[in-house]
């Protein structure tokens, strides 16, 4: 199925029934519905699957895109997206709800960002590299309450960090809040 934008990226869903493609500047990623078609392939043929488009992920505004989209949490519940001018998107993968917006405390481009696939539950870790070799790493950490974390943020460079406070909301996913004291 050709695809109206300039395909990026494609990150397979854990289950292997989603697809998170990511395109060239400012489409906002989507999710697709593979589909695997009942066996009528030959021995020289693979599979064959029919995709359906699931959901689109938009950000508050129209940004221009960096490098590749992820999913996210257990079960590929999140789906992150960074855009150029340093900002990481957070979405709920089954509604499309934007649920929080990181911003990466530099001038510079943000170039691209990862996902830390060996991350349980709603413990994450997720790095961003800027334009001039920055990278920047955000992790979650046990806090007081067993219904709150906290992410942390720190610069390969920098002095100063900031720190987030992850609470999981009822429905089980993350909602970030940015707490005012720096990390030690």
């Amino acid at each position: 199925m050709p695809l109206m934008h300039d395909v990026r990226g494609v990150t397979l869903g854990e289950a292997g029934d989603l697809a998170l493609v990511s395109y060239e500047g400012n489409a906002p990623p989507q999710t697709w519905y593979l589909n695997r078609i009942p066996d009528t392939r030959t021995q020289e043929d693979g599979p064959k699957y029919q995709i359906k488009l699931s959901k689109t992920y938009y950000p508050m505004s129209q940004v221009e895109f960096a490098g590749t989209s992820h999913f996210g949490a257990y079960k590929d519940t999140l789906v992150l997206a960074a855009s150029k001018a340093g900002e990481i998107y957070i979405w709920e993968r089954s509604s499309a709800n934007l649920i929080h917006t990181l911003t990466v405390p530099s001038k510079q481009e943000l170039t691209g960002l990862a996902w830390n696939p060996k991350s349980t539950g709603n413990k994450f870790t997720i790095a961003s590299a800027m334009r001039n070799g920055m990278v920047n790493i955000w992790t979650t950490n046990a806090s007081k309450s067993q219904s709150e974390k906290v992410l942390n943020h720190r610069q390969s460079d920098a002095d100063d960090s900031g720190q987030l406070a992850l609470q999981v909301s009822s429905s089980g996913l993350p909602r970030l809040e940015v707490e005012n004291q720096p990390l030690g």
